[in-house]
């Protein structure tokens, strides 16, 4: 289990930031209209996934579907009603930086 971060005393800097266990301690300290909100986001996120292994305790095989959440698209409309700064920020920054260093690396091997 994740561990709960008080985004009040400490504001998420990142999209990875963002945990199920944290958004919820945080939208139960706001008015019933952000509770109903975010059981919303949850609710429309909800998709089939697969156990990738199976357990020690055989309560589940690899393979065994269960229904989770897509975690990305709740904490993108998350990070939109109460920090929409995190979705301000670059993305292409490491994928810039790595395609210049792949571009560093073509010119070497050229050489």
């Amino acid at each position: 289990m994740a561990k709960k971060r008080n985004y009040k005393l400490n504001p998420p800097k990142s999209l990875t930031e963002l945990n199920k266990e944290s958004m919820l301690a945080y939208v139960a300290d706001l008015g019933d209209e952000d509770i109903i909100w975010f059981i919303d986001v949850l609710d429309s996120n909800k998709e089939e996934k697969q156990y990738q292994f199976t357990s020690k305790n055989g309560s589940f095989k690899k393979g065994d579907t269960y229904e989770g959440y897509n975690i990305s698209a709740v904490r993108k409309a998350f990070a939109g009603r109460y920090f929409p700064d995190l979705l301000k920020t670059k993305a292409t920054k490491s994928k810039d930086s790595f395609t210049k260093q792949l571009e560093e690396l073509r010119k070497k091997v050229n050489k």
